[in-house]
């Protein structure tokens, strides 16, 4: 059974700038080995993020926010959630998540981790998630 998962913005960036277990994860969705669910919530927020950090690379932002759209599950969250209050912007992550019907959340945010279970759904570091699942690249 291919692991359906939300990888939260951190997680993606820090995948395509540095590789490692973010890195890894990438690869296994590209893979298929790995379902990953998003929702226009969370591409907007990267795709944002992507364009302060590196507001000269338009070409390659737009290239890597269609690639993730094209192998994501897109999800419309029904249901809003405010389980963080010091970060509202991560429950955003938590409703993409209950959407997709999720089987873990992949993040390197701190208000998450600290959650460490949302409605049955870990959440876990990248490096945890692929030691639990036994995920690595073929």
């Amino acid at each position: 059974m291919r692991p359906r998962v939300v990888l939260d913005t951190s997680v993606v960036i820090s995948g395509l700038l540095f590789g490692g277990p973010p890195g890894l994860l990438l690869d296994l969705g590209l893979e298929g080995a790995i379902e990953v669910a998003t929702s226009s919530n969370l591409m907007n927020e990267l795709e944002r993020v992507l364009h302060e950090k590196f507001p000269h690379a338009q070409q390659a932002i737009w290239d890597t926010v269609a690639t993730l759209k094209e192998i994501a599950v897109s999800t419309i969250p029904q249901e809003s959630v405010t389980a963080i209050s010091v970060d509202p912007s991560d429950n955003r992550v938590l409703e993409c998540a209950l959407s997709a019907h999720a089987d873990a959340i992949v993040s390197g945010d701190k208000h998450l981790l600290a959650l460490k279970l949302f409605r049955g759904m870990p959440i876990l570091a990248p490096q945890a998630f692929l030691a639990q699942w036994r995920l690595k690249k073929p």
